[in-house]
């Protein structure tokens, strides 16, 4: 993000673009898979998962499969973002 701002000088359009496009997904029922912050029962917090988003909310969760390296860094992530919570 910061590169992007450094080189545009601003992310305006990028921002709307993405919250026009999640709520096109909600108001026509479009269940779209997106990137968006949900609650994840596995790791009891919320965080940004691909998704499938629609007008009664998120109806699908797609975790992407993850290699035992990526794994230990996802539990890393979990905990800071759990320490973020307090």
């Amino acid at each position: 993000v910061y590169e992007i701002i450094a080189c545009k000088g601003f992310t305006n359009y990028g921002v709307a673009a993405c919250v026009a496009a999640t709520c096109e997904n909600i108001l026509f029922d479009q269940n779209r898979v997106a990137p968006i912050s949900c609650y994840i029962p596995e790791y009891d917090l919320c965080m940004s998962v691909p998704a499938a988003v629609g007008a009664r909310g998120i109806s699908g969760i797609y975790m992407p499969k993850l290699n035992d390296e990526e794994i230990q860094k996802m539990a890393i992530s979990v905990e800071k973002l759990r320490l973020m919570q307090k």
